[in-house]
């Protein structure tokens, strides 16, 4: 995917890349909420602390797509919209197929990521610059930690400042960390943290095929950019 300023004023220039789904629309995500209460016999203090972790039930966070993963072209916008299901802090990582990593939100230098219950957030921007479909393969990692007593010591373990690479560029999103060892990293949060932790990893849209370069005639399409 790249990206482009959004205004005439910004000189920056960068790649993601994003791949295709394998699974049909609607392109949406959800990170389920680990914890869900049941009915047991026993002392109060015991029923109160009982949660049973159940697959694909009550999701703590979800996101949409602005397309279904089959319909994007190359050179399309890609924008994903967030929406909690309960009051938790939202992650959206991004891993190129180098296996370099980027926190597409929050950014090194954005430090409110809370979401409340039944509220939204569309990300569609990466440093001032729009997302875009290419045909390179990439995934995407939606990530969830529960508002709760656990979760300042979650965040503080999840993004250290020595996770930050400054070298690349946009150096407010790229991570030091592989995407092998960011996803190894986060695998063991949520173990340490069954009850608060919430990720899955998925291909990203990706465009089946690049436009062919402009012949003489008339073209069918043609675009112009410009960057200042």
């Amino acid at each position: 995917m790249t990206t482009k300023p959004i205004t005439r004023f910004v000189a920056r220039s960068f790649f993601l890349t994003l791949a295709l789904c394998t699974f049909a629309a609607p392109a949406r995500s959800n990170l389920t909420d680990p914890r869900e209460a049941v009915a047991i016999h026993g002392p109060l203090d015991v029923q109160s602390q009982a949660y049973v972790q159940l697959a694909n039930n009550k999701p703590m966070l979800e996101a949409l797509w602005n397309k279904p993963p089959d319909k994007y072209e190359y050179g399309d916008r890609f924008t994903i919209t967030l929406t909690a299901k309960r009051k938790c802090f939202a992650y959206l990582f991004y891993i190129t197929e180098n296996d370099e990593s980027l926190a597409l939100f929050p950014s090194r230098n954005q430090e409110n990521n809370a979401m409340n219950a039944d509220s939204h957030l569309s990300i569609e921007t990466v440093s001032q610059n729009t997302m875009q479909v290419d045909t390179t393969h990439g995934r995407l990692i939606l990530l969830s930690v529960a508002d709760g007593r656990e979760s300042q010591a979650v965040r503080k373990k999840l993004l250290r400042h020595s996770d930050w690479q400054t070298t690349r560029t946009p150096a407010d999103h790229c991570l030091a960390l592989s995407g092998k060892q960011l996803v190894k990293k986060l695998e063991a949060l949520k173990k340490a943290h069954p009850n608060v932790v919430s990720f899955s990893v998925e291909d990203a849209p990706r465009a089946k095929s690049k436009p062919k370069p402009l012949q003489f005639g008339k073209p069918s399409k043609f675009e112009l950019t410009y960057l200042h």
